[in-house]
């Protein structure tokens, strides 16, 4: 009996990748480069949030300023058509107010359409200018003043006044002065002011009193003139106004007649009369320092076209 004994392999050797070892030193630079990258990220998120913020919060407050300038802008264009309603309202007003006759069935027509305008409480006088024929001629509003509950609008009417007018005047009958009614006949034309008291209420409007005549409003004012406040002191140092005076000269002369070419080197805004007129002269010529480089030029500037002479 034959017995076999199993055959064996030689165990092949494998290779074993060696661990590296890490220093604690190289270990600790990572560490800290990595905290390092991290607290950088963190605070350029951090920058970025708050620009971002910063933006926003930026950017609400142009909307909110753009909201109120277009709230403003509603409110000015509203007050506008209120005031051109209201006045558009008195004028057609004073069109029939103004309109008298002897004729018996226009006014009575005139008496319906200003029971329109007044309020209820208003009573129309009646035998107003009897026998005399008033026209309006021409109307201009002078002021408007808000008051408590009305607006008072102030006009300037120009009227003719045309019929029979009584007058009265003294004779002496009989060694006696009596008075004695004469008819004269009327043609004039009338300038005066009068102001007319309107209530409004959700658009709608009411003359809540009689017009009445004011005296002769004035709007002619007494204001010195404006002044500049800026330090300045006079030049007097003949180079200076001779320098100054032969390049105003040329300046003039290019704004007057030069071209857009000619004017770009001398201002940084173009704009110029480019021929319509032709410089002449400058007279009187007073030069004011500002500050360094800086001049103020006071003089008469003479232009002219084909026709005259202009003083500027």
């Amino acid at each position: 009996m034959k017995f076999e004994l199993p055959k064996f392999r030689k165990k092949e050797s494998v290779d074993v990748p060696k661990i590296k070892k890490v220093s604690s030193r190289t270990a600790s630079r990572f560490v800290v480069i990595s905290f390092l990258v991290i607290l950088a990220l963190a605070l350029y998120g951090s920058i970025r949030a708050i620009g971002f913020s910063s933006n926003l919060s930026s950017l609400e407050n142009n909307v909110s300023d753009l909201k109120t300038d277009l709230d403003n802008t509603k409110d000015e264009q509203q007050q506008l058509f209120d005031n051109y309603a209201l006045n558009s309202y008195v004028q057609d007003f004073l069109t029939i107010y103004f309109h008298l006759t002897d004729k018996s069935e226009e006014q009575t027509k005139r008496s319906e359409q200003l029971k329109e305008y007044f309020a209820k409480n208003i009573e129309l006088p009646s035998g107003e200018y009897q026998g005399i024929n008033r026209t309006l001629l021409s109307f201009q509003l002078v002021s408007q003043s808000k008051k408590k509950d009305y607006y008072s609008l102030v006009y300037k009417v120009k009227y003719k006044l045309t019929g029979k007018q009584l007058k009265e005047k003294e004779v002496e009958k009989d060694g006696q002065k009596v008075k004695e009614r004469t008819e004269e006949n009327l043609d004039k034309d009338v300038i005066n002011y009068i102001t007319v008291d309107v209530h409004e209420e959700k658009g709608l409007y009411t003359v809540v009193s009689l017009p009445y005549f004011v005296s002769k409003v004035d709007k002619k004012g007494k204001f010195d003139g404006l002044s500049d406040k800026t330090e300045v002191s006079v030049v007097d140092d003949n180079s200076t106004v001779d320098s100054l005076k032969e390049f105003t000269e040329l300046f003039m002369k290019k704004y007057a007649s030069g071209t857009k070419e000619d004017l770009q080197y001398l201002m940084s805004e173009v704009e110029g009369l480019y021929g319509t007129f032709n410089f002449v002269r400058l007279d009187g010529f007073d030069v004011y320092k500002i500050d360094d480089n800086l001049y103020r030029i006071k003089t008469r500037v003479i232009l002219k076209d084909s026709v005259r002479l202009y003083s500027l």
